[in-house]
């Protein structure tokens, strides 16, 4: 499972969106984030992008978000 969560100004956690894929390569996670994008979530400003070390998920945040996105790894 691969899940996004949002956190609102509030500090509320909102699922933002999640997909069932037997893998968590670039290509799946890609897919997954341009659907999350145009679904409308405001990265504009900058995405702050908290993952757990998977590659292809990096890889894919790296490739949607560019210089946008800000990650931090998990402990």
């Amino acid at each position: 499972m691969v899940i996004a969560l949002g956190v609102t100004l509030g500090g509320e956690k909102v699922v933002l969106g999640f997909v069932q894929a037997g893998t968590e390569n670039a290509a799946a996670c890609g897919a997954f984030l341009r659907g999350l994008v145009e679904r409308g979530p405001r990265v504009e400003e900058g995405v702050l992008v908290v993952v757990d070390g998977s590659k292809g998920l990096i890889r894919a945040v790296r490739e949607m978000f560019g210089a946008q996105a800000v990650m931090q790894w998990c402990t």
